[in-house]
């Protein structure tokens, strides 16, 4: 083929990524649907966001494979071609339910998933790349009533769908990028904002003579199927929901960064009634972030997150359904510290501190209902979150959590290579409610609103075995104890789930 005509045929790729690009703007019409998770309960749902948004942080590392024919197709057009199929069956199982509750059964606590995530990637090394990824999902539960479904099918949506346009760098040797369409975003740590939505991204590294800042702007569109994280309105469908944000961090030390964030979300339905129709949420917050996050020393890592809330939502009323717009005035912390030893088995420990404000006359931690009496609604209410354990995973909102863990691979020294990426990670909660002795606290309606601030400790232990470069198994197990916040129900919960993942 001649030069002329291999230019020819980039040019028609590139066509044909804009005729991509037009696709994925289809997917921000009303119409498009993401497949919800029917039957789950919202405790299920948050730990269920939580590690999905840990996943999601790697979930490109995928490497993939290439045929023949798409081989050849590279070498003559300057673009890679790589696709794959991560695969994966994982099974649930508790003894309580997530009410704390053992004449109360929960189906999500016995549940086998199949679930199969298929990817295409192309990509022309520092200029373009389109990204698609699918997911379907069928999971088997047990059925407690007859009112309970046994099994639940999510057909085949679209996960991830973008096109990423790679720029002119800096004059420091920087990237700048466009990214658009269904993308995996976050600011700080992802506990303010961490979603997958639909919209556009702009990056921008190396900023400044010295090349120690960089930054990130975006407008997005909350995906339908969305959990809500305010119950004014529930159920699934699009929402009117858009989120407008920047982030921007500077290198202060070859040791040590600092950034800063904005993160706005506006709700189109403006000024209504929370019991009017149309208005599809009561929450409309505003975000501003503080992190600092570098090393002490080359073994000890520290990092610190400080988020205040603004915006507003509904004061409370008959029934839970506010009818005046009130302040938001909402803080949180997250802090913690990572020691790594040396050695081979790569051992190390870390303490955290999670705390988020919350309101003493509120019922709830995610309606408007019995809180905001005294003018402002002080509840935190993040688009992110915090991994809070597997068996209590409770929402941040006026809970302060000490969380101690560490971890270590025991057969890293092992001369049989398929178990040296064996590691065992234990780690240990205590939680308290931030108020005291009043208010709710993580979304659990079991505590008593009254008593005292001790809601519970927890024991996690995470197994995980990459076995091969392909192939890992999981096992996590959690046990919540409920403390002196529980005074009618006092049930521990216990909590298992083992996953085998292949990446086809």
């Amino acid at each position: 083929m001649k030069k002329t005509e291999i230019l020819d045929f980039r040019f028609w790729i590139l066509d044909l990524g804009f005729v991509v690009l037009a696709s994925v703007a289809w997917l921000l019409a009303p119409g498009f649907q993401k497949g919800a998770n029917a039957q789950m309960s919202a405790e299920e749902l948050r730990r269920e966001q939580i590690e999905t948004i840990e996943a999601l942080k790697r979930t490109e590392d995928i490497s993939g494979g290439s045929s023949r024919m798409f081989g050849d197709l590279g070498r003559k057009t300057g673009w890679i071609f790589t696709y794959g199929s991560p695969m994966s069956v994982q099974n649930t199982w508790g003894d309580n339910g997530s009410d704390r509750n053992s004449s109360e059964a929960d189906a999500q606590d016995h549940s086998w998933d199949y679930e199969v995530k298929p990817f295409l990637n192309v990509k022309m090394e520092k200029k373009a790349k389109f990204y698609t990824r699918l997911t379907t999902k069928y999971t088997e539960t047990k059925k407690n009533a007859a009112a309970t479904r046994g099994n639940n099918y999510i057909q085949p949506t679209i996960d991830m769908a973008y096109y990423e346009k790679e720029f002119t760098g800096t004059k420091a040797g920087g990237k700048r990028k466009l990214t658009v369409g269904r993308q995996f975003t976050q600011v700080g740590r992802g506990i303010a904002f961490a979603l997958t939505a639909d919209g556009v991204l702009w990056e921008s590294t190396k900023v400044g003579k010295a090349g120690k800042g960089e930054y990130k702007m975006f407008a997005l569109r909350q995906n339908p199927g969305d959990d809500n994280i305010d119950a004014t309105a529930s159920g699934s469908g699009r929402t009117k929901r858009q989120f407008y944000g920047i982030h921007g961090k500077y290198d202060v030390h070859p040791k040590a960064k600092m950034s800063f964030y904005y993160v706005q979300v506006s709700e189109r339905n403006k000024n209504l009634s929370a019991s009017t129709p149309e208005q599809k949420h009561g929450l409309e917050p505003k975000y501003f972030g503080w992190v600092s996050e570098g090393r002490v020393t080359k073994d000890l890592q520290y990092w610190a997150e400080y988020i205040v809330e603004r915006g507003h939502t509904y004061d409370s009323s008959v029934g839970g359904v506010g009818s005046k717009i009130v302040g938001i005035n909402a803080r949180a912390l997250i802090t913690g510290m990572k020691y790594y030893f040396s050695g081979d088995l790569k051992p190390n420990m870390f303490f955290e501190l999670v705390t988020a404000t919350g309101d003493e006359d509120a019922t709830s931690t995610n309606s408007p209902q019995g809180g905001s009496s005294s003018g402002n609604d002080s509840r935190f209410n993040p688009f992110g979150g915090a991994s809070l354990g597997l068996a209590m995973s409770p929402t941040m909102t006026n809970m302060t959590v000490y969380k101690f863990g560490a971890s270590i691979k025991p057969f890293a020294r092992s001369p049989n290579k398929s178990v040296q990426e064996f590691s065992i990670a234990p780690e240990y909660y205590v939680f308290r409610r931030w108020t005291g002795s009043k208010g709710a606290a993580g979304n659990d309606s079991k505590i008593d609103y009254q008593s005292s601030n001790r809601i519970g400790d927890e024991v996690d232990v995470n197994f995980n075995w990459r076995q091969f470069s392909d192939v890992t198994y999981q096992l996590k197990y959690g046990y919540f104890h409920p403390g002196s916040a529980y005074l009618t129900t006092k049930n521990a919960e216990t909590y298992w789930r083992f996953k085998v993942s292949v990446e086809l």
